[in-house]
């Protein structure tokens, strides 16, 4: 049966602490190596990343960059992309512009900003977008590991 939703077991992989099983498509084939997967993926536009893109590989970094777009759109309440006619908007290059600009509380959401903005939430929101600006790096090796995210988090959360 070959349905775009439906996956198969092909595999494990038992070279991490924890084990990961490895999925494929059952409509379309795909070819494992030991840290990327290549073949037919599918993605919502704006969350997959640019190597995928352009060479359709899938690594451990691509789930960091999604997640990363994800606290921008917890950030600033925006949708992730719109096509235009011109050139397409994605959110992730839109707050790098305002964070490089120092105008990164224009965007943010005002349900966070609130009444009034103190420095140590405006201190707050930076460390955060820088923090998902890393997570969104256009190369991999520049995005954290799952890993550091998780500890990055835990640090905020206990430092606020």
């Amino acid at each position: 049966m070959g349905h775009k939703n439906l996956l198969r077991l092909s595999g494990c992989c038992l070279d991490t602490r924890t084990p990961i099983l490895v999925f494929e498509s059952v409509e379309y084939g795909t070819e494992i190596d030991e840290t990327h997967i290549r073949g037919e993926l599918a993605g919502t536009k704006g969350f997959v990343t640019p190597e995928y893109i352009t060479t359709n590989d899938c690594n451990e970094k691509c789930d960091v960059y999604s997640f990363g777009v994800s606290l921008l759109v917890l950030l600033t309440g925006q949708r992730v992309f719109y096509p235009s006619e011109g050139e397409d908007f994605y959110l992730s290059d839109h707050v790098k512009k305002y964070f490089e600009n120092d105008r990164l509380i224009e965007i943010v959401d005002p349900i966070i900003v609130g009444e009034e903005l103190s420095p140590v939430k405006e201190q707050q929101l930076q460390a955060f977008t820088e923090f998902a600006l890393k997570c969104v790096s256009e190369s991999a090796e520049d995005r954290p590991t799952m890993v550091d995210i998780a500890k990055q988090i835990r640090k905020m959360y206990r430092s606020s």
